[in-house]
Parts: structure tokens; C-alpha cells; sequence
């Protein structure tokens, strides 16, 4: 019925290798020349372990830089030397501009390492790998697209995925809607395992891929062998199951989404990086911070700032009186600092802490608490905001307590991302953002280096504040001499020196247990009692610290911040009567206020959702023309305010 000029044969993403002299009977029995494509398969190809199209089709392509293992570049070959010209003549100078000089050496040395032995073996392995990745996959019950493989890859079909049916919290409202290929490589990537989404049969919508394809070839180089492809597969399979799918309404149509638990998530992140640590590598160690090397198990020593020596303390009974009555000095070194920023920083605050973010100038500082999706509390911390930084985003400072310092910042990065349930009752829940959450303990910043805290304590403390003079770094002014000071550790000794001879009260090497009995008489917890942030952790939850007077810490009239929902006992509800309204039928038309003067100069009025609207002056392209060129005065008073 057809009869093509040529057929073209080859896969990216079907993982079985082809019959090339099937393809090459149906190209003789059409007149058709045959092209074969084996740029994925390529290297497998020249070790043996891949059927081979060279001497079968008319043409063969293939890139350089997939299972080759070189530089990025393409080759076309043909045994048909006049239809080698023919190609030459067509890829330069009739299809391609001046040639990449600088891989051909790159392209010889690959070609080169083609012809070894270990080659050879790499390549087998590689196909190993691949079935190994499959089985893994499949003795977990994971569905693969085609049943198997026998390449340098698999694909994971995502219809046989269960939601969230692993470890970990899953909100309340089950959306019903499978887990797609998008969310799922996004989660994976943010865990360190990248892949990418698939179309597979079935499928209508690349936008909505449920397939995801996983090849061994980099993980094969890095030296890992079956074992290990069990060990990936087992991860892949965690976080799939894991996930809880849901969608948003776009006008383009679904726009598919996922969420996970944070615990189980940075569970998988650690060991997909300590399988990552016993791979061979070309570079000693790995790189630092988030967001591909940060997990929250790296967590820093939580002890003081070894850049600050201090003397014995005078005693705890001495520092309380110290506290009551005069300003205590605290060594609060140990405290963490994140500054927090983002053009839409000040919305995410708001939407992430118990306080009024949005009633903070420059400046001025706030208590708050940060609840997590069960309305636990993560942590009790101190903002601040900054000025504005050159590009105009808004910039915040926030102190957190020694002990969940790791968790407060993996929980605002997660925010930010959008992929960690942090609301059980409501999945399509998300925060304003993004923000950038720099860890100023460790991370170098461009205006004051690493930043540490020290805090005043007392009626006196703005005395000694006064009388120290002009400090550096920032101030968070609690009120009532209770001031935290965050301040550049290279120059924290001066700073501390200064305050003392300003006449505070230093606590010393006391200062921690001086900070635990000031925290255990404000009535704030006690964050080395619980070892984890789950329900059955005994954390407080936000209720029970707004009815332990810290109201202080909290704005219920808001209209959302994670954990809300647990503080609606204490949210005033007066009795107001149910709203009821039925449409009256046959009503009178309304008119607005200028009724008279459209009618007067108008050409024509109508009815219109209970109105008489005027609608047309001297004409639509008229009034188009005024819009554009001068200006248009409306009369909207038909339209409702509220307040």
C-alpha cells in the first residue's frame, strides 16, 4: 500500500534490541533505502553485546556521547561509498556550519577506548545491570513498560504504582488520580537518583507521561554491579509508593503534582547518597550544601563557637538574679541563622510561621513558632527582617534553637520546593514561594561572613546595649532588655568583651544551662526530650503553647499558616446567624447613580444581570480607539464592594 523512499529503524525508548534483517527484507521488498539509528545502543554494539545494522542497512547513525561514553557529537556511516559522497556533500556545506574542532581529538580517544577490552566489559556489564535494575524493580511489584529488557535500560511503567502506599503521612483527601512520570522524576532528582519521564503506550499527552526511563550506563562506570541495581531499585520503589499524587486545573489542562513525607524522603536522600560514596569517581569527595549535597543527617556539631573564650561561670543561681534584675550575658554560639530571601518571602513567612510576618518593617524582629503538618512544634524561633537587598527581594533573618536547626532548614527548603506534605487535610495546599534559605553558621555570605548569636537578658540589657556603643552585625530588640545579638564570628570575642565591660553579667561556660532554666520558667519546650518530629513524639502542639501564654507568638487572624486547623478552639467565633440569599424573581432593574446621564448619551441601554447597562456610545471601535489612545472612563457601580 506504501511505498517509501526510505524506512527508518531504530529506538530511544523501546528497551528490546531490534531485527535489523527484518527491517531490511520489508526496505528491499518497497524499494526503500534502510537508516538505522543505534545512538543509544551504539557502544553496546561495537563490544557484542547489541546486535549490529553495519553491512545490513544502507545508513547507520549513531551519537558519541550515550553508551560510547565521548564527547557529544554524531557519526553517519554507510558501506555505500557513492552514497557516502552523496551524505558528505549534505551534512557540509548544505546541513551543518563550521565543524567543532575541538572534539575530534575527544571523538579519537572514545574510538580508541572502543577497541579495549575493558570497553568490551563495560558494556556487558552495562546490559547486565540493566536486567538487574529490572528485576529489582519487578520483584517489588513494579510494572515495567514491555516486560523486561535486553539494552541499557528499563522503563518503569508508573500505571502499576499504588498511591502512597509506603512509609510516611498522607493527607486525608485522596484525589484518586495516579502517580505521572513528571512529579515522580522531580522527587527522584531532589533525592538524588535522575531520571527522566517517558511517554509509553497509552499515553496521549507527553505532559502527562507515565512512564520513567532508567538506564545503567553512568551507574556501570561508577562501578556498581547487580547488588547495587538492587539496592537503586529499592529506592526508586520507596519513593514511587511513597508519593501522593494530585493535580491542578490549568487552562493547558492537568498539570500533575506529588507530595512526600520530609522523613521519608530525607531517609531515601541518605541512602542514595551513602550508595553514591562507594562508586568510584573522577573527583575526591563531593560537593557541599543544597541542594544536591545537603541532607538532614549532616548534621554539624551543635556546641559553641570555638572562637569565643569565655570564663567559668559565676554560679546558676547568680545568673538567674543576673537575668531578673540586672542584663545577663549568654553565649548563644550554638543557635543556628538562616537569612531567608525571595520576592515573595514575606508571603511564604506568613504562610510558614505563627506570627504576623507582614506587619514587620526593616528593623523590627517577632517570635513565632513553626508547626509542622501534624500542628507539632518544629521549633520556637526568632525573626527578623532586613532591608531589601539590591534587587529589591525581601531578606529576613531567623534564629533557631541548636537542636532542630537542621530540621527548620530542611523543612523551609521543602517549603520551598513544593514537594513535602506539610498539610494532611488538604493536598493541594502549597506555599508562596520560592525562597533561598542560606545557612549563615556555614556558608561564607557577602556582607558579614559566618554570623553567631549572643544574647541580653534582662531589665538592664538596653543600659548595656548604650553604653557598649555602636556593635556590629544585627539585633533582634525583644523588648524589655531581652535582646539577641547575631554577630560576625570573626569578630564575636571583641563583641562579648565589650558587653561585659559595658557592665553585663556574663554567664560563661554556664551559659546552656542558664538557657535551659530561663526556657523551662518561660514555659518554652525542652527539644532534648524528644528524639523525633512525629506524632508520637510528645512534641506540643500549637494549641498547647497558645494555652500556655504564648499568644505572643501567634496571629490567629491570618487566614492560613501551616497547622492552622489545630488552633481553631481558640479563635473567637461570634454567633452570627446562617448567610441565606434567594434570587428574587421579577425585581425591578437597577440603575446606577448615572443612570441619567448614560441615558442622555448613550445609543443604546439593556437589560443586563438585573441591571439597565448602558453599553454602546458612538461605537465599539470608537471606544476601542479611546482605550488605546487617550483614556476610557467606566462606570462600574453596578459591580460589588466588599470589605
Amino acid at each position: 500500500e506504501h511505498r517509501p523512499k526510505m524506512i527508518i529503524a531504530g529506538f530511544t525508548s523501546y528497551p528490546w534490541a531490534p531485527d535489523w534483517q527484518a527491517f531490511r527484507s520489508i526496505a528491499d521488498e518497497v524499494g526503500a533505502r534502510l537508516l538505522a539509528d543505534i545512538s543509544h545502543p551504539v557502544g553496546m554494539v561495537i563490544a557484542g553485546a547489541f546486535p549490529s545494522p553495519i553491512g545490513i542497512a544502507d545508513v547507520t547513525t549513531f551519537t558519541t556521547h550515550k553508551t560510547l561514553c565521548g564527547p557529544r557529537g554524531a557519526v553517519i556511516v554507510s558501506t555505500d561509498e557513492d552514497l557516502a559522497k552523496r551524505i558528505d556533500l549534505a551534512v557540509f556545506p548544505g546541513e551543518q556550519g563550521g565543524p567543532h574542532t575541538q572534539k575530534f581529538a575527544a571523538m579519537a580517544v572514545a574510538f580508541k577506548i572502543a577497541q579495549s577490552e575493558s570497553f568490551r566489559r563495560l558494556q556487558w556489564k552495562i546490559k547486565e545491570n540493566a536486567a538487574a535494575l529490572a528485576e529489582g524493580l519487578q520483584k517489588r511489584g513494579q510494572k515495567l513498560a514491555y516486560g523486561g529488557t535486553d539494552s541499557h535500560f528499563c522503563m518503569l511503567d508508573l500505571n502499576g504504582v499504588p498511591a502512597a502506599a509506603g512509609k510516611g503521612k498522607t493527607s486525608k483527601a485522596n484525589t484518586g488520580l495516579p502517580l505521572r512520570g513528571e512529579p515522580a522524576v522531580r522527587i527522584l532528582d531532589l533525592a538524588g537518583i535522575v531520571a527522566n519521564k517517558n511517554t509509553i503506550p497509552g499515553d496521549t499527552e507527553t505532559a502527562l507521561a507515565m512512564g520513567i526511563r532508567l538506564g545503567t550506563p553512568w551507574l556501570t562506570q561508577r562501578s556498581f554491579g547487580p547488588a547495587e541495581m538492587d539496592q537503586v531499585a529499592d529506592l526508586i520503589h520507596r519513593t514511587v509508593i511513597s508519593v501522593q499524587p494530585f493535580a491542578y486545573t490549568a487552562l493547558s489542562g492537568e498539570l500533575p503534582r506529588g507530595k512526600i513525607d520530609l522523613d521519608v524522603f530525607e531517609e531515601i536522600k541518605a541512602e542514595v547518597a551513602a550508595l553514591a560514596a562507594r562508586g568510584v569517581a573522577e573527583t575526591e569527595g563531593e560537593g557541599r550544601e543544597y541542594p544536591h549535597y545537603y541532607r538532614i543527617w549532616d548534621v554539624p556539631s551543635n556546641s559553641t563557637y570555638p572562637g569565643l573564650k569565655t570564663a567559668a561561670g559565676p554560679g546558676l543561681e547568680a545568673v538567674l538574679e543576673a537575668a531578673r534584675g540586672g542584663a545577663l550575658l549568654l553565649d548563644r554560639t550554638d543557635a543556628g541563622l538562616l537569612r531567608i530571601t525571595g520576592d515573595r518571602a514575606e508571603a511564604a513567612l506568613q504562610q510558614i510561621l505563627t506570627s504576623d510576618v507582614g506587619a514587620l518593617a526593616p528593623g523590627q524582629c517577632q517570635l513565632a513558632f513553626l508547626l509542622n503538618e501534624d500542628a507539632l512544634v518544629i521549633d520556637d524561633v526568632a525573626l527578623l527582617r532586613l532591608r531589601t537587598d539590591d534587587l529589591g527581594r525581601d531578606r529576613y533573618l531567623l534564629r533557631t534553637n541548636a537542636a532542630n536547626h537542621e530540621r527548620v532548614k530542611a523543612w523551609l527548603r521543602a517549603m520551598s520546593d513544593g514537594y513535602t506534605l506539610f498539610d494532611t487535610q488538604e493536598i493541594l495546599a502549597k506555599v508562596e514561594g520560592p525562597i533561598i534559605v542560606d545557612d549563615l553558621r556555614h556558608v561564607q555570605t557577602d556582607e558579614t561572613g559566618c554570623l553567631v548569636v549572643l544574647a541580653l537578658h534582662g531589665p538592664k540589657g538596653a543600659e548595656v546595649l548604650q553604653a557598649a556603643g555602636p556593635l556590629p552585625g544585627y539585633r533582634f530588640d525583644h523588648g524589655g532588655g531581652h535582646v539577641e545579638l547575631a554577630v560576625p564570628a570573626g569578630q564575636v570575642q571583641a563583641v562579648y568583651d565589650r558587653l561585659v565591660k559595658a557592665g553585663a553579667s556574663a554567664a560563661g561556660s554556664g551559659s546552656a544551662e542558664a538557657v535551659h532554666a530561663l526556657r523551662q520558667a518561660a514555659g518554652l519546650p525542652d527539644y532534648t526530650r524528644y528524639a523525633h518530629y512525629g506524632p508520637d513524639s510528645g512534641r506540643p502542639t500549637g494549641l498547647e503553647m497558645l494555652q500556655a501564654g504564648h499568644g505572643e507568638r501567634f496571629e490567629l487572624c491570618v487566614p492560613y499558616f501551616v497547622g492552622h486547623r489545630n488552633l481553631d478552639p481558640a479563635r473567637s467565633r461570634p454567633d452570627l446567624p446562617v448567610f441565606e440569599w434567594q434570587e428574587p424573581e421579577d425585581a425591578p432593574l437597577k440603575r446606577t447613580p448615572l443612570y441619567d446621564w448614560h441615558k442622555a448619551h448613550t445609543r443604546k441601554v439593556i437589560p443586563f444581570a438585573g441591571w439597565d447597562m448602558h453599553v454602546w456610545y458612538t461605537g465599539v471601535l470608537d471606544e476601542h480607539k479611546a482605550v488605546r489612545t487617550a483614556a476610557g472612563l467606566f462606570d462600574v457601580a453596578h459591580m460589588g464592594t466588599l470589605e
